[in-house]
This record gives C-alpha cells, sequence and structure tokens, in this order.
C-alpha cells in the first residue's frame, strides 16, 4: 500500500508540473528546483541514516572501551587459574605412570649390569 500511493503520488507531481509547464502558467524554473530537491531528498535522507548508524557505532565502542579493561582482567585471572588447575589434575593423573616407568628402568639397568 505505501508503494502504490508513492507511486500515485509521484504520477500526479508528474502531471501537475507537466500540465503547468505545458500551459506557461508557472515558472519552469521554481518547478525545476522543486524536481532537483525531490531528487535529492531521498540522497539526503539516506545520508542522515548513515550518520544516525556511525553515531550509534561510536555510542556503542565508547561503551565498550569503557567496560572491556574491567572485564578484561578478570578474564585473564580466570584463565589463569583455569590454566593452573588443568597443569595441576595432568600432572597428578601422569605421576603414577611415570613412578612406575622410572622404577621399571631402575630395575633393569640393575639387571643389565650384572
Amino acid at each position: 500500500m505505501p508503494v502504490l500511493s508513492a507511486a500515485l503520488g509521484a504520477a500526479a507531481l508528474i502531471l501537475v508540473v507537466g500540465g503547468t509547464a505545458a500551459t506557461g502558467a508557472a515558472n519552469v524554473g521554481r518547478w525545476a528546483a522543486v524536481a532537483e530537491l525531490l531528487l535529492a531528498l531521498p540522497l539526503i535522507l539516506a545520508g542522515l541514516l548513515l550518520l544516525a548508524v556511525a553515531l550509534a557505532l561510536i555510542y556503542v565502542l565508547i561503551y565498550l572501551i569503557r567496560r572491556i579493561p574491567r572485564y578484561s582482567g578478570k578474564l585473564q585471572d580466570a584463565a589463569h587459574t583455569a590454566r593452573s588447575l588443568t597443569v595441576r589434575a595432568s600432572d597428578m593423573l601422569v605421576r603414577p605412570a611415570i613412578e612406575i616407568d622410572a622404577l621399571l628402568t631402575a630395575a633393569r639397568s640393575l639387571v643389565g649390569k650384572r
């Protein structure tokens, strides 16, 4: 429905401009200025929309930059804690196998020296 109403409005504007220009009743220069403004209006609106998007992105980036240092330190501490717990758990799991291997190697070296 909005597209149809815009098309009908544009057609009516074309008929009015064409009719007044054909009869010579209106100043053609003024209608040319109106047509130029109507042609430039979508570009102006698109520019305003891009400006609004750019301002919103700038606001979001400023907000994030102010919040990141606080949370990045906490995340770094959590990652360090998780790493140390993982290393400790893996060391505890592997220790019995390493001790058995060390005992077997020591036993082989004693048997091999005789």
